[in-house]
């Protein structure tokens, strides 16, 4: 029986990162499977993070964890974020 993945986004201060846990032999593996930049913008004179250009990393990195898990089902997705920037 092939064991569920799954998947962890962290959204960082300088950059985001997805990455897919499988299972291995029973043995667990994490791999990188997605990388970007999170560039702050201005707006209104404040700074921001870039929504847009998150989300659009985030949906890539789920595409790709897709295309990796297609002989198993991804169970859960986790996400994580730097509570103290500016969203």
């Amino acid at each position: 029986m092939k064991r569920p993945i799954s998947v962890a986004v962290d959204l960082g201060a300088e950059s985001c990162r997805v990455s897919l846990l499988r299972w291995v032999d029973d043995e667990p593996r994490i791999d990188l499977v997605h990388r970007f930049p999170n560039i702050p913008i201005l707006e209104s004179g404040k700074l921001r993070w870039n929504l847009r250009a998150i989300t659009g990393g985030i949906e890539e990195g789920l595409r790709r964890s897709a295309d990796l898990a297609s002989d198993a089902r991804i169970a859960s997705i986790g996400i994580d974020g730097w509570a103290v920037d500016y969203v």
